[in-house]
């Protein structure tokens, strides 16, 4: 035991930083006699500390833990920091009197027993190096040289590699991940609100009134767009604030507040708000214009609207967390296909911001990693230091810190984001121009059936027609066909067609009042949807002022005014807004909206509700409103579907005064009706319709005849 304690005590003592020949670099061999002395403190800082009169002017030094921004693994402290030090040698003594009759005490007389602080990461492998160095050294031969033998340990692995702290980094960000996928859930619900007001106006048929008063395709996405992105300043009158018509840029403002607020450094750091900002500006950008198209295939708002917001729920978080959890196999195969899969799912807008989210989180936690354990590095003889030593004498650990921009960080998902937003409004453009512009179909249906004998009075105008004889009607139908296809009971693959208008030919002039006579599903609405455009010809064709419904619709539109079977009416707008909307739409001069609409509300008997709702408005009143609308800029071409539905005899006759004077102004209108007394106080000439086709035509007077 003696020979131990020698090894111990005496040079080159303990373990290899002082045996001949062999150094350690910034660690050099400070043994000497004054080992086991007092360490000098300044005599500013005896006097401080002997007279106890510690104040918060006169505190104790202070430790640094921080070096240029960077976090310390251990405090850089000066003498006299935290009070007077215990006098060490002192201690060393007490310790080294007893320890040799503490070894003698042991029961195994070769045994060593180290006690060891555990919560230093280093301390085990060193205090056993030290023991390990004294008994190699206590067991020397004669005359051997203590200071030519040593043992040097490595402690492998807590310097861990780069790879190791991208690991440590990865599991830390499991809980901030958590974050990532409340905002994608959060910012699920927003965009798919935005469907709700569109389906509203497509299925009332709003949407298609705006389209034939000069509303262009183009414009109106625009103008939806613009509404829901970034609300305007002045109030618009076409687009009501309905409660689920939420503006995107006030929650996506409400995120970034919340994030500043709890200071998340991963998400508000210098770096990192600016690329927050970014991808929460390009997922609305993108995903705004991707919930467009459901507005035509959905026809109750409130189903789209659970529907979309549970499809982008399940496509952001199960996107972002599978690919997050095949990252922490790190299993190179299951890698590779995560790589695949992280570039697929770049389609949607939805995994483009939560993985943006959980990248910035990633590399915001590697950064952190590498600032704390990799902050002082001890580099071995011959190694060239890397970077430059900051004025604290610290080594500076590498800094990992990727810019969130990076093309294989989040700069990916914002060039995606940025090229889906441009893409998703085309293809809401190309499926909205299928409907506006109606193109020639190409017809694979069978033959229609032979039209049999005709009366004589509609066998006499087809004939005129087809032989090209109407070129001065303001209207001309020229075989105008419309074929529904559904499927044939009991045959799965087999579809059946049933004509709904059959071949209809009729030429109606300026000045005229012509009506469609007939019981529900004879053809008369659908005869109004295909020249006003609301649905596909299946064959035919039709004129409107020189115009083809097929190939000019736009300009079709400019010249005829459409009273729908169904009020197209928004329930949040007055009477009184209604008009004026429509005339600025119609290209009413500015200075004379107000007097245009003030003079549709004289004209239908609205100066009581104008000011009113519509939405509280009776069945009457909605239909004097929605003929107010067809009348409004003067079309020369008015289609009336049942203006009179729901009307009291009092105002029906006021309605039938309207329709005479816009007769006596040259403008023609075309209606539909059940009741022959109402043709006959209006019409100049009728039609009656059965199973799509004219039974008879002429005069109120002639068919009576």
């Amino acid at each position: 035991m003696q020979k131990l304690l020698s090894a111990l005590l005496d040079p080159p003592g303990f373990g290899t930083r002082c045996m001949d020949g062999y150094s350690i670099r910034e660690a050099p061999c400070t043994m000497g006699d004054d080992d086991w002395s007092t360490p000098p403190v300044p005599d500013a800082v005896k006097q401080l500390f002997s007279s106890r009169n510690w104040t918060m002017e006169h505190p104790s030094p202070a430790c640094s833990c921080t070096c240029d921004g960077r976090k310390r693994m251990l405090p850089d402290c000066p003498a006299g920091a935290g009070g007077l030090p215990p006098p060490e040698g002192s201690a060393a003594d007490r310790f080294l009197d007893n320890l040799s009759g503490f070894i003698n005490g042991l029961d195994t007389k070769n045994n060593v027993k180290i006690w060891f602080n555990n919560k230093g990461w280093h301390s085990v492998a060193s205090f056993i190096n030290v023991m390990s160095n004294g008994v190699l050294r206590a067991n020397l031969p004669p005359g051997a040289e203590p200071g030519r033998y040593g043992i040097t340990s490595f402690n492998h692995p807590l310097n861990l590699t780069k790879e190791q702290l991208s690991q440590v980094a990865l599991v830390t960000t499991s809980v901030d991940v958590l974050v990532s996928i409340c905002v994608i859930f959060a910012m699920s619900f927003v965009p798919a609100s935005f469907v709700v007001f569109l389906i509203q106006e497509r299925v009332s048929k709003a949407k298609h009134m705006q389209f034939i008063s000069g509303v262009h395709p183009l414009l109106y996405w625009l103008a939806n767009f613009t509404w829901d992105m970034v609300r305007s300043l002045s109030p618009a009158p076409r687009r009501p604030a309905t409660p689920a018509d939420c503006n995107y840029c006030v929650p996506a403002t409400l995120v970034i507040l919340i994030f500043i607020c709890f200071q998340q450094k991963a998400y508000v750091s210098s770096s990192n708000l600016p690329v927050l900002a970014l991808l929460l500006l390009l997922y609305g950008w993108s995903i705004t214009p991707l919930m467009y198209p459901a507005s035509f295939f959905f026809k109750i708002p409130s189903t789209a609207y659970v529907v979309l917001t549970s499809v982008n729920i399940l496509i952001g978080i199960n996107g972002s967390i599978s690919t997050f959890v095949m990252e922490l196999f790190g299993d190179q195969e299951i890698g590779g296909i995560n790589d695949i899969l992280k570039n697929v799912l770049l389609v949607f807008p939805h995994f483009c911001l939560g993985r943006g989210l959980i990248d910035m989180v990633k590399n915001q936690a590697m950064a952190d990693a590498l600032e704390r354990f990799g902050e002082t590095q001890l580099l071995a003889p011959g190694v060239p230091l890397l970077g430059q030593v900051d004025d604290c004498c610290c080594v500076p650990g590498e800094n990992r810190f990727r810019s969130p921009l990076d093309w294989d960080m989040v700069g990916k998902n914002l060039f995606a984001m940025a090229v889906e937003g441009v893409v998703f409004f085309i293809i809401t453009i190309l499926i909205q121009y299928r409907f506006c512009i109606k193109p020639r179909p190409v017809s694979k249906l069978t033959k229609l059936g032979p039209l049999g004998e005709e009366d004589e009075d509609v066998a006499r105008e087809r004939h005129r027609i087809v032989q090209g004889l109407g070129q001065g009607d303001i209207l001309e139908l020229r075989q105008l066909t419309k074929v529904w296809t559904g499927p044939t009971p009991g045959q799965v693959f087999k579809r059946k067609q049933k004509p709904a208008v059959d071949r209809l030919c009729v030429g109606i002039p300026p000045g005229e009042c012509f009506g469609l006579l007939g019981v529900n599903g004879a053809g008369k609405t659908t005869t109004f949807k295909m020249l006003t455009g609301d649905t596909l010809v299946t064959s035919g064709e039709a004129f409107l002022a020189g115009k083809s419904v097929l190939r000019e619709i736009e300009d079709v539109h400019r010249n005829m005014g459409y009273c729908p079977q169904f009020d197209a009416i928004n329930e949040l707008l007055t009477g009184r807004e209604h008009l004026e909307l429509y005339a600025v739409l119609r290209g009413v001069p500015e200075w004379e909206v107000c007097d245009v609409a003030e003079w549709g509300i004289r004209k239908l008997s609205l100066l009581k509700y104008a000011d009113k709702r519509a939405g509280s408005y009776s069945g009457g009143n909605l239909r004097k409103l929605s003929t107010a609308i067809s009348l409004i800029g003067a079309p020369p071409v008015v289609f009336l579907d049942e203006p009179t539905t729901g009307m009291d005899p009092r105002a029906r006759r006021a309605l039938w005064n309207c329709i005479h004077s816009v007769i006596k102004e040259g403008r023609s209108i075309v209606l539909t009706s059940h009741s022959m007394e109402e043709c006959e106080a209006l019409c100049t000439r009728m039609a009656i319709m059965v199973n799509g086709r004219f039974r008879c035509l002429g005069s109120v007077q002639h068919l009576k005849n």
